[in-house]
C-alpha cells in the first residue's frame, strides 16, 4: 500500500500519458526550479543538470520534489516531463538580491522555463518588487515564468501578481484520473488584494491550476520518494512549468516565445473545476490539460508577433472548426516594467472575439487590467471561425508582445476518448 497515491494519478487527471505515448517527454527543454534551497541529487532525478551553488548546504526536500514533479524518472511517482534537463537556481536565501542572482543565473544557463514554488509569510495580493523584476526578466529574456499562487487560501502571492507570469494555483483530483468531482484545493489563494497599485480592478488570479494534493515526489534520501502524501501550490505549479517542457520538445520554435506558450496554456486549460467555464475566481481558465496543449502545438495553432500599439489595430486568426465542437481561444500579452522594477504599468488593453464563419459575433472576453483575454463556446455550424484581437486603448508608444492559440477538441473522440463528457462544460452557442 505504500505507493498506493500516486503522481500517477495527476498525470492522468492531466492527460500527460496521452502526450507521453507520442514520443515526447520534454527533452530539449530547460527548466530551472528557483528557490532558497538546493535540489538533492536525488537517484530519480536522471536529466538533474546543474545547480547554481552545488556547495549550498541549504539543500531540502522541498526544493527536491518540486523538481521531481517536474522530472522524476521513478515508476510510480512520474513527473510530467522528465525528459526535460533540470537546473536547481538556488538562491541560498530568500532576499531579493539572491533571488534576483538565482534568476539571472537560470537565464546565464539557457533555460526556457523558470518556476518559482516559494512565496511571502503574508500576501497582500498586490503586485511585489519580485513579480516586477520577474516580469522584466520575462520581457527582457524571453523565458517562461510560473509562479505558486500561495496557500492562504485567501489572498494571492504578492509576485505571483506579476502580468506576465503565470500564477498556478490548486485543485484536489479525488487521487483518480477522471474529472468528476473535482474540487478546488481550500488552501489555494484566489484573492486579489484591495487598493494596489496598478490597481486590481478586474484582475484575475490565479491565471490556472493543477493538482496539487495526493502527491508523492523526490525526495533527500532516505527515503528516495515520499511515503507521506504532499499538498501545496508549490508542487501544482511545476506541473504546469512540465507541461510547458513538453510543448518545447513537440514544436521546438515556441522557445523564447512565451507569449505564445502562456496563450496556449491558458487556451487548453478546458478542465473546469468550478464556475466560469471562461474566467472564474478560484480556477481562473481552468485545469490544464497537457494533451489538448499538445494538439494546439502540433498543429501549430497559434501565433507570436510583435505589435506596435500606435498603429496596430486588430488581428484575424481563422482556424476550421466542424458543427458541435467545442473551441476555446487565448489571448496573452506583455505589461512594461523599468529596469529597476519600480514600475511595470500595463499599457495596451487588448479585447478577443470569437465570430462564426458568417463573421456573426458569438463570444467575447473584454476585461481592462488583464494581460489575457479567453473565449470559449461550441460551435453551431461548420466553417472557418476566427478569433479577432483588438487593442481597445493603450498609452504605449513602442512594442507589445503578443500571442494568440487555439484549442479544438476535435481529435478527442478518435485520439484520446473524452473523460465522462468532461468537454460538456462549455457555453453553447444559441441556436
Amino acid at each position: 500500500d505504500e505507493y498506493q497515491d500516486m503522481n500517477a494519478s495527476a498525470q492522468t487527471t492531466h492527460r500527460a500519458p496521452g502526450v507521453w505515448v507520442r514520443g515526447y517527454t520534454g527533452v530539449g527543454a530547460k527548466v530551472a526550479l528557483l528557490e532558497d534551497s538546493r535540489a538533492y541529487q536525488n537517484f530519480w532525478l536522471y536529466n538533474y543538470v546543474n545547480a547554481r551553488d552545488w556547495g549550498d548546504s541549504n539543500m531540502d526536500d522541498h526544493a527536491t520534489r518540486t523538481m521531481g514533479n517536474i522530472g522524476s524518472s521513478h515508476g510510480y511517482e512520474l513527473g510530467i516531463a522528465r525528459g526535460a534537463s533540470l537546473y536547481s537556481a538556488n538562491a541560498t536565501t530568500y532576499s531579493t538580491t539572491n533571488l534576483q542572482a538565482a534568476a539571472s543565473w537560470a537565464v546565464s544557463q539557457g533555460v526556457h522555463i523558470i518556476n518559482n514554488s516559494w512565496g511571502v509569510p503574508s500576501p497582500t495580493g498586490c503586485l511585489g518588487s519580485l513579480g516586477r523584476f520577474f516580469d522584466y526578466r520575462v520581457v527582457l529574456d524571453r523565458v517562461l515564468v510560473t509562479h505558486a499562487a500561495g496557500n492562504s487560501g485567501g489572498l494571492v502571492d504578492d509576485h505571483a501578481m506579476a502580468f506576465n507570469v503565470l500564477a498556478v494555483g490548486s485543485f484536489n483530483d479525488k487521487n483518480n484520473g477522471s474529472w468528476l468531482g473535482d474540487s478546488m484545493s481550500s488552501f489555494s489563494a484566489w484573492q486579489e488584494g484591495s487598493g494596489c497599485s496598478p490597481s486590481n480592478g478586474d484582475r484575475q488570479k490565479p491565471d490556472l491550476v493543477a493538482v496539487g494534493e495526493h502527491l508523492k515526489s523526490t525526495r533527500i534520501h532516505p527515503p528516495s520518494i515520499d511515503d507521506i502524501d504532499q499538498a501545496s501550490t508549490s508542487y501544482s505549479a511545476p506541473m504546469v512549468a512540465g507541461e510547458a517542457a513538453l510543448l518545447l520538445e513537440v514544436d521546438p520554435g515556441l522557445a523564447w516565445k512565451p507569449e505564445a506558450i502562456r496563450a496556449i496554456l491558458l487556451a487548453s486549460a478546458v478542465h473546469n473545476i468550478e464556475g466560469s467555464t471562461v474566467r472564474s475566481e478560484y480556477d481562473g481558465a481552468g485545469g490544464i490539460d497537457a494533451y489538448s496543449a499538445y494538439l494546439v502545438a502540433l498543429n501549430g495553432r497559434y501565433a507570436q508577433m510583435t505589435i506596435n500599439p500606435t498603429t496596430w489595430t486588430s488581428y484575424n486568426f481563422t482556424f476550421y472548426a466542424g458543427v458541435d465542437e467545442p473551441v476555446s481561444c487565448a489571448a496573452a500579452w506583455t505589461s512594461h516594467p523599468n529596469a529597476t522594477y519600480t514600475s511595470d504599468p500595463l499599457l495596451t488593453d487588448i479585447d478577443l472575439r470569437l465570430y462564426n464563419p458568417s463573421m456573426n459575433l458569438v463570444a467575447s472576453s473584454t476585461s481592462s487590467n488583464n494581460s489575457y483575454e479567453i473565449v470559449r463556446a461550441v460551435t453551431d455550424v461548420a466553417g472557418t471561425w476566427t478569433c479577432r484581437v483588438t487593442k481597445y486603448s493603450s498609452s504605449g508608444s513602442t512594442w507589445e508582445y503578443l500571442g494568440i492559440a487555439v484549442d479544438r477538441a476535435f481529435q478527442f473522440n478518435h485520439d484520446y476518448p473524452l473523460i465522462e463528457n468532461a468537454y460538456n462544460f462549455f457555453p453553447v452557442v444559441n441556436r
